[in-house]
């Protein structure tokens, strides 16, 4: 029997909620550790969300978290109470003084969505997350830009611990839980360089993607085994140097098995981002009134291309606060074309209104970042800097509030501007009140699942109440809009792409991962692994194991 096997603890038969644990004898390695959104609504939504204290044993109870020993925070172990919470794993910290040794060395990541690193939040902080400086920047601006909650405590930790109260509290000497702040272990990894893990040695391949700092895992276990984990991949973005380097790093591979994302398998040739910027601008040269466009605030390319349709269109791109500060935190990153809006004349960040609605410095406190490129204030600093009306000092940290747009400005001169908002700022329409003629442009994925598509229903009755023309796709609950053009291409290459890449490296084997089509990969190659009947139930149980 072979002594090199690969787990799949999740990412099987679904989109996402990729976790795969490579073993080799006593040698063990993580290839992310991400959220399956599917599995998560199965039993929670917005409102109805996991126990904070309990959440370890109650989404492994829930077959959400794969029942693995020396993976997990010994703080949340020990919150487990033995009267009623199921009896936790092995914490990783238990199991190294049990053994000597680390359960795995280390965890790789591809980068920065969810699907792909949001349960990381679980794994024991000392246990290092590898990924490129780029993603490692991410996911920093992410957790600087979160609400704070247990499952966002992917950078920074809160170590949970049950201690008495003090003498000041209602019931004194009573139970309660307390935190304590510490970092994650986060080590970067070259890119096109091997590097080792243990005894793994790895080489981080660049892809292009809907998010910077992407990249494919090429793994050589200690007994010799070759494993290559293409992460989420695309041929047809902007970022044509990472693709030619990544065929040309695959191309006659011949990995002993390959971990495939399959997300668009069946689907035919993909449009191309160019595609996009040509029909985006072309539904704004017809458009008398505001221009109001769609897209996700950690997609950098599609800033890129929204900024060169505003260039072409005369118009100023007025950007999310939260994408403003991503792009400010990856500003002179050779791998992200895209530049922090201070250095266009045609990109500024829109200054949302809070607190009293009037656009006073006190109205941000709470979200500092949509007054300026800050997360944090330094009270020392800001109160007599204020005070002295010091703008040098003030100038980051206040930066929107001083020189942002803001709803005034965009109802004196709708036609000037492409205002980046989406369905969660949508509120905003009343202020920035649209004249006739105004349109809103779409540039995401088609609604995939009930709540999805009741979204889009609330929105279209939103764009029809303020009369703009949109391009919202047709659900059960009304028509399409009435704009067509191609306003989004896929972060996942197109089926023919995919089976051209695959059948390049010559894999021993294949393991359709990422994908709820993976039959659809016996048109790719004969010797598929597949688990039909599986989910991320089973792959939480650990019923998903390939030996290699």
């Amino acid at each position: 029997m072979s002594s090199v096997r690969v787990h799949l603890l999740g990412g099987l038969n679904e989109i996402g909620g990729n976790k795969f644990l490579v073993e080799d004898g006593d040698d063990r390695v993580l290839l992310d550790f991400g959220m399956s959104f599917g599995a998560r609504k199965t039993y929670f939504d917005s409102y109805l969300q996991p126990r904070t204290t309990t959440i370890l044993t109650d989404l492994i109870d829930l077959d959400l978290l794969p029942d693995v020993d020396g993976l997990y925070r010994q703080d949340l172990v020990d919150l487990a109470w033995e009267e009623l919470d199921s009896e936790p794993p092995e914490s990783a910290k238990a199991y190294e003084e049990r053994t000597g040794e680390p359960f795995v060395h280390g965890a790789l990541l591809t980068h920065a969505h969810l699907d792909h690193f949001g349960d990381m939040a679980f794994l024991d902080p000392d246990i290092p997350v590898h990924c490129t400086a780029t993603t490692q920047r991410m996911l920093e601006s992410i957790d600087h830009l979160g609400s704070g909650g247990i499952g966002e405590e992917i950078v920074e930790v809160r170590e949970r611990s049950i201690e008495q109260l003090g003498s000041g509290a209602y019931f004194p000497g009573d139970d309660d839980v307390k935190t304590q702040r510490r970092e994650r272990t986060i080590e970067t990894c070259p890119v096109g360089t091997a590097f080792t893990i243990g005894p793994f040695d790895v080489t981080a391949v660049p892809v292009d993607h809907s998010v910077p700092g992407a990249v494919a895992f090429h793994v050589r276990t200690p007994s010799g085994a070759d494993i290559f984990y293409t992460g989420d991949l695309r041929f047809h973005g902007r970022l044509t140097t990472r693709t030619q380097r990544l065929r040309e790093y695959a191309e006659g591979l011949e990995p002993d098995l390959l971990l495939a994302e399959g997300t668009r398998i069946t689907d035919a040739a993909a449009e191309d981002e160019a595609g996009v910027e040509r029909d985006v601008a072309e539904l704004l040269e017809n458009c008398p009134g505001l221009g109001v466009v769609e897209f996700g605030w950690k997609d950098t390319t599609r800033f890129d291309t929204m900024q060169q349709v505003a260039a072409k269109t005369d118009r100023t791109l007025v950007v999310d606060p939260r994408l403003a500060y991503l792009l400010k935190q990856l500003d002179h990153r050779q791998d992200v074309p895209s530049r922090s809006p201070e250095r266009y004349d045609h990109v500024e960040p829109y200054l949302l209104r809070r607190g009293t609605m009037r656009y006073n410095p006190s109205d941000y406190t709470r979200r500092k970042h949509e007054a300026g490129y800050k997360t944090k204030w330094d009270r020392d600093t800001i109160k007599p800097a204020w005070k002295a009306n010091d703008q040098v000092t003030l100038r980051d940290p206040l930066a929107h509030l001083q020189g942002g747009v803001r709803a005034t400005d965009i109802r004196e001169n709708p036609q000037d501007y492409l205002l980046h908002l989406s369905y969660w700022s949508i509120q905003d329409l009343i202020d920035v009140d649209p004249p006739p003629g105004s349109r809103w442009i779409r540039c995401l994925t088609e609604p995939f699942n009930e709540e999805m598509a009741l979204n889009i229903d609330r929105q279209r009755n939103w764009l029809d109440r303020f009369g703009l023309d949109h391009n919202l796709p047709e659900t059960p609950g009304g028509p399409p809009g009435a704009l067509t053009g191609l306003t989004h291409v896929s972060g996942h290459a197109a089926g023919p792409d995919l089976a051209e890449f695959y059948r390049s490296m010559a894999a021993d084997r294949i393991v359709p991962i990422h994908t709820e089509k993976p039959r659809a990969f016996h048109d790719v190659q004969k010797d598929v692994v597949l688990f039909e009947g599986k989910g991320f139930a089973e792959a939480a149980r650990g019923e998903a194991v390939v030996e290699v």
